[in-house]
């Protein structure tokens, strides 16, 4: 993992406690969590986590870490790259991105 990998939370206390906080230091991490009261700062993750696990994720076997993590690698691009968004006008996140940066540029 590369240092300086933000690791973003709610204020639960297992993300505030001592030895975890500890942890993600020695492994070069920067905690980051949501602001006291502001539940929606993390909505966009929590809602990406939620589709993961009904879409992705439920009732299925995992023999290995690898192929887990080919399960989680695979979802991540279809989620980013096919999956629409209603949010994003019905595009995927890369093609709103793209759009989103092409009109900018040409003001």
């Amino acid at each position: 993992m590369e240092p300086g990998v933000v690791f973003h939370s709610d204020r639960g206390i297992e993300f505030s406690n001592y030895e975890f906080r500890r942890q993600l230091s020695e492994l070069g991490m920067v905690q980051s969590m949501n602001r006291p009261g502001r539940m929606n700062d993390n909505a966009h993750m929590e809602s990406f986590f939620h589709s993961m696990k009904c879409e992705e994720l439920y009732g299925k076997k995992f023999n290995t870490e690898q192929q887990l993590r080919a399960t989680l690698s695979s979802y991540i691009r279809f989620y980013n790259d096919r999956r629409l968004h209603s949010s994003l006008r019905y595009l995927p996140p890369t093609a709103y991105e793209s759009r989103t940066q092409g009109a900018s540029s040409v003001n």
